[in-house]
């Protein structure tokens, strides 16, 4: 493993473990479950950062298989209603 994997990785754990010792004064069951999501969601934020690119990527690449299945569906729903006028 290189050297600043090893480093981000100990950041993280650090990060993960100081979050969760503040966890254990919490006695609601559901904010110690919303605060243990967050602290999964944002500890790798704060330790890698976070690239508005890589949303933006995500968000196209969503999109396309949108508009792709909504093509095929239309495509099907097309070959249907010409197999059954031409029946």
């Amino acid at each position: 493993m290189c050297v600043s994997c090893k480093e981000i990785r100990r950041k993280y754990n650090t990060e993960v473990k100081n979050r969760f010792e503040v966890l254990g004064d919490i006695e609601d069951p559901e904010e110690e479950h919303d605060m243990i999501l967050e602290t999964y969601r944002d500890a790798p934020k704060k330790v890698i950062g976070w690239s508005k690119e890589k949303e933006r990527k995500a968000y196209d690449r969503k999109r396309k298989i949108r508009t792709l299945k909504k093509a095929r569906i239309q495509c099907e729903k097309q070959r249907s209603e010409t197999k059954c006028e031409g029946g």
